[in-house]
């Protein structure tokens, strides 16, 4: 169940809990029609959306099944080589940010 927060009339935060290994079409069928209503009921001049790399496929800390063509959806032009972090070595051999989902 989605949760939201009203803290004035300028923010409002809304909190969709999703299941584990959800993938892209699971994950663009709830988008859609949560953002629609979110802009119509709204109208907001920006929206945030936050997911941390653990969302996506094959990452081992995460628990979704996303790829990166759900960050591209959304006009982000997102590159293949993985940049260096504390956990880069679990991404070896391939060192690649697009994993294909499982």
């Amino acid at each position: 169940m989605a949760s939201s927060t009203v803290s004035n009339s300028k923010e409002v935060l809304l909190n969709v809990p999703l299941d584990d290994g959800i993938d892209d079409e699971s994950y663009h069928y709830l988008f859609k029609p949560i953002i629609g209503k979110v802009t119509e009921i709204f109208k907001p001049g920006a929206v945030v959306l936050l997911c941390g790399a653990d969302s996506s496929s094959g990452d081992r800390l995460g628990c979704f099944n996303l790829s990166i063509k759900t960050g591209v959806a959304l006009g982000a032009q997102v590159e293949d080589k993985m940049p260096h972090h504390e956990y880069y070595e679990y991404f070896g051999p391939d060192y690649i940010l697009h994993v294909c989902p499982e």
